[in-house]
């Protein structure tokens, strides 16, 4: 996990500035429909299946009833996100080639998922990063050995997560995790209804910045952000995925409300020296290369990196909150939770007409507050 991210965050931290803005721009949109594949790839189907599984070491129990939903949400979920990103960035030019990104990183996704459930969490974690580390290779390569174009970009993409693929195929084959059908009948409608809802509104609020932003904002700008979220956010979001991807597994097998709340106290804690950590490493980096090759501009931004800093601290702790409503949240607590969600994003998008940059990340902030509150109070109604 560690490496994945870290791995991007080196690809957009050395091209910012040394690739046209539109180019820098398009490379972020690229990694967001990969971004959105794995969230949203399977229309929150994966939440069901890892909900009503039967776990026991290396074997996998499923009910028999949602085998053959599996490659319909897969097909579905891929062909829903081409269309959305279609019609919002990319045109309709784009539309098959959005569509194939998009399944292969929906099915890098679902081993991904398969594997975390077998306990096989390095060969999990492989899949999750090594698309990543393929990537940021092929891309440095390019730009300094053949030059950097969005055709290429394009090409990269598909063949970084077509070889994650193959590996993840792999891995599974060889952990010998064993999948087997359960004969009973679950009712799964309404779950998959609140995890469809769930995802989609996760997935809004996790992108609703990247999505919005070219819309409202010049190309330089955009980049900026892009650039400044990539150094003062994305490192306390690695955090973040691995809190959530840990909290998961522990809460599968056991959860304790007490516990739960004396470790969120805890994370708060952690995650605001976290903030503090990379604001302090930043500039002390500013302070000894101040006139380095990749000089970090960050005059007149202060007021958007606390807003960024801040918002890093409620991202670590929704994830943990997320992993708890996601192990032991009921249909109407999770529905009702994402309900109010969702009409508080639109509602404070609404009411907001002066838009500036820092009035736009001060809207994102607080509707992420909003939910984080929504979650935590849902979690208690699920016990």
């Amino acid at each position: 996990m560690l490496f994945g991210a870290g791995a991007l965050f080196l690809v957009n931290f050395i091209l910012y500035g040394l690739v046209s803005d539109s180019l820098y721009i398009f490379n972020n949109m690229l990694i967001l429909v990969v971004s959105i594949s794995f969230s949203l790839g399977l229309l929150g189907f994966e939440q069901v299946l890892i909900r009503v599984s039967y776990v026991d070491v290396k074997l996998l129990a499923f009910p028999k009833a949602l085998r053959k939903y599996l490659i319909i949400f897969l097909l579905f979920g891929s062909l829903f996100i081409s269309i959305i990103l279609s019609l919002t960035f990319f045109g309709w030019d784009n539309f098959i080639y959005i569509f194939f990104l998009s399944l292969l990183s929906s099915l890098n996704m679902l081993f991904y998922n398969l594997l975390r459930l077998g306990s096989c969490f390095r060969s999990s974690q492989l899949v999750s990063v090594f698309w990543k580390v393929s990537l940021t290779y092929i891309l440095l390569y390019e730009f300094y050995f053949g030059g950097f174009t969005e055709e290429g970009l394009k090409l990269f993409y598909i063949i970084s997560l077509l070889i994650s693929f193959v590996l993840s195929f792999s891995l599974f084959k060889k952990s010998k995790i064993t999948v087997t059908y359960l004969n009973k009948k679950v009712d799964f409608k309404k779950l998959t209804f609140a995890f469809f809802i769930s995802t989609v509104v996760l997935t809004l609020f996790t992108n609703v910045d990247k999505l919005l932003l070219p819309k409202f904002f010049d190309e330089k700008e955009v980049a900026a952000y892009f650039y400044l979220v990539n150094i003062f956010l994305s490192t306390s979001l690695i955090f973040a995925n691995y809190i959530g991807f840990k909290s998961l597994v522990d809460f599968k097998k056991y959860f304790n409300y007490e516990s739960f709340k004396i470790n969120f106290v805890l994370l708060f804690k952690i995650s605001l020296l976290l903030s503090f950590f990379i604001f302090l490493l930043v500039n002390l980096f500013i302070y000894f290369y101040p006139h380095g090759y990749y000089n970090i501009n960050l005059s007149g931004q202060s007021n958007i990196i606390f807003l960024l800093l801040i918002m890093a601290v409620i991202r670590v702790l929704y994830s943990y909150v997320s992993s708890a409503l996601g192990a032991v949240g009921d249909f109407v607590n999770i529905l009702k939770a994402n309900a109010w969600s969702l009409l508080a994003l639109f509602t404070t998008i609404v009411l907001f007409f002066d838009i500036t940059l820092f009035n736009f990340i001060s809207i994102v902030l607080f509707i992420w507050l909003i939910r984080l509150s929504l979650y935590f109070s849902a979690v208690k109604g699920s016990i």
